[in-house]
């Protein structure tokens, strides 16, 4: 499972381009649309396998008892911490052809591994506390909470599918 960023990795093999900054994006509700649709044993095998997106998910998915699974708060802040421990580095390489008269040439870059940001998980969470407390209009460090309205109404359906 990976996070779909709001643009193009120019670099393919790397596994992670930036950190991007929440307040962009309809991607900020991610961790909440994983833990309200994939199944808790699939999001739970990819948290302990070290999918930092994974364990913010399972982590939202604990602290509510989403999808039918006990409400756990202090198994979810280990999730949570997990996700947001430092991942290292990716190192790739990038081969430019050459233009016209120059020479091609590799260059190795490096880059964070699915870097997850205490930012980001304060959004998730404020995302799924509005969506627990029906709170439509809750503002997240001063933006709509799950990104926009009408992502929060798309959201409120599934959060009501994985708490009935």
């Amino acid at each position: 499972m990976r996070l779909l960023v709001p643009f193009v990795c120019v670099f393919p093999l790397l596994t992670a381009c930036a950190t991007v900054s929440p307040r962009y994006g309809a991607w900020l509700s991610t961790a909440v649309d994983f833990a309200t649709i994939i199944p808790p044993e699939t999001l739970r095998r990819d948290a302990d396998n070290g999918d930092s997106q994974a364990q913010l998910a399972y982590s939202i998915m604990l602290q509510y008892g989403l999808q039918h699974i006990a409400s756990n708060p202090s198994l979810a802040d280990e999730y949570r911490r997990e996700a947001l421990k430092e991942r290292g580095l990716v190192t790739g390489a990038v081969w430019s052809s050459g233009a016209a008269k120059t020479s091609s040439h590799t260059q190795i870059v490096s880059t964070t591994r699915d870097q997850i940001s205490e930012e980001q998980v304060e959004v998730a969470e404020g995302c799924a506390r509005a969506l627990s407390e029906g709170a439509e209009g809750a503002e997240i460090l001063g933006m709509p909470a799950c990104g926009s309205a009408d992502n929060f109404v798309r959201l409120q359906s599934l959060w009501r599918r994985a708490t009935d």
